[in-house]
C-alpha cells in the first residue's frame, strides 16, 4: 500500500476561558494526530495523538466521529485525562485511538469536567489506500521471456517478473489494462477496483503478430512472410529481429513459423 498524511491536527482552543471556566484547554499546545504510513483498506487503524500540557495543568481529550454530537462523544468515547502523571518531564503526552477507516473524526479538548468540552479547529480523516493492486499471471508461447512484456492502463504502468506475474496499482473504478509484447497480439482486459486488491487476472498472449499495422491487429500472410524472409537468421546477424523470434531461442526458426500458423487470422484491438 502507499504513504498517507500525518500532522493533521495543530493547536488547542482557549474556549474554556471564554465561557468562564478554568482555561485548561488553552494550556495544551501542539495537539496533533499522526496516521501510520500503512493502513488497511477497511476496518480500523491506530492513530497516535500527541501534544504538550503546561506545568500543573490538566485536561480531558477525546477523539470522536464528526457526525457524533459532543454529548454522544462524551458518552460513547474513551476519555483521555491528561495530568502531570501522564506526561514526560517536558509536559509531552501521547495516547492511541483506534479509529474506523473511511470515517472522519474531530479531536475535542477541555477542562477536567468532561461536560466542559470544546471543539478543536481541525479534523482527521482516516483513509484507505489511494490505489490497489490488480494482479495476475501472463502466459507466452513456448520458451518466450517476459522482459519485454508491458502492462499499462492509461498513463499507469505495471511490472512483470521473470515468472510472468504482473501487478499494476489502480484506484477505485473500472479500468482497461493493455498487456502486450513485441511479436504478440495485445490483450485488453477490463477490471473493476472496489476498495481491495484484484487478484487472478490471468492473460494468455497470442504469438505471431510480427508485423504491426494501424488499427486492429491480425496474424496473416505478412507475418508468415516476415519469418520466411529471415528464416534461420540468428541473434547478432543481419536481419535478426527479436519480434520474429517468438520463443526467444535466439534464432528465427520453424518453431516461430509454427506459432504464426497455429494462430493464423487471430486478431486483437489495443
Amino acid at each position: 500500500m502507499k504513504s498517507l498524511f500525518g500532522k493533521v491536527l495543530a493547536g488547542a482552543l482557549g474556549f474554556a476561558a471564554a465561557i468562564g471556566i478554568s482555561a485548561f484547554a488553552a494550556d495544551i499546545t501542539g495537539l496533533k494526530a499522526e496516521v501510520p504510513a500503512e493502513i488497511p483498506a477497511e476496518g480500523t487503524a491506530t492513530v497516535t495523538v500527541t501534544g504538550k500540557i503546561a506545568p500543573g495543568a490538566e485536561a480531558t481529550i477525546l477523539v470522536a466521529e464528526e457526525s457524533v454530537s459532543v454529548l454522544e462523544a462524551i458518552k460513547d468515547s474513551e476519555i483521555q485525562y491528561i495530568n502531570q502523571d501522564s506526561v514526560d518531564s517536558e509536559g509531552n503526552f501521547k495516547f492511541n485511538a483506534v479509529l474506523k477507516v473511511g470515517a472522519k473524526y474531530n479531536v475535542w479538548c477541555g477542562g477536567t469536567d468532561v461536560a466542559q468540552v470544546g471543539k478543536d479547529q481541525a479534523d482527521l480523516t482516516i483513509k484507505g489506500p489511494d490505489s490497489y493492486k490488480v494482479m495476475g499471471t501472463i502466459t507466452l508461447y513456448s520458451t518466450a521471456k517476459f522482459d519485454t512484456v508491458t502492462v499499462e492502463s492509461g498513463e499507469v504502468k505495471g511490472t512483470v517478473n521473470a515468472a510472468g506475474e504482473y501487478e499494476i496499482a489502480l484506484g477505485n473504478g473500472q479500468h482497461d489494462i493493455v498487456i502486450g509484447r513485441p511479436g504478440y497480439l495485445y490483450k485488453t482486459i477490463s477490471v473493476t477496483v472496489s476498495g481491495s486488491d484484484v487478484p487472478n487476472q490471468n492473460v494468455a498472449l497470442v504469438a505471431g503478430n510480427t508485423v504491426v499495422t494501424e488499427g486492429t491487429q491480425i496474424i496473416n500472410g505478412e507475418d508468415l512472410n516476415a519469418i520466411l524472409l529471415n528464416y534461420l537468421v540468428k541473434s547478432g546477424e543481419e536481419g535478426y529481429d527479436a519480434a520474429l523470434d517468438l520463443n526467444d531461442d535466439t534464432v528465427i526458426s520453424g518453431e516461430d513459423l509454427n506459432a504464426v500458423l497455429l494462430n493464423y487470422l487471430e486478431t486483437s484491438a489495443k
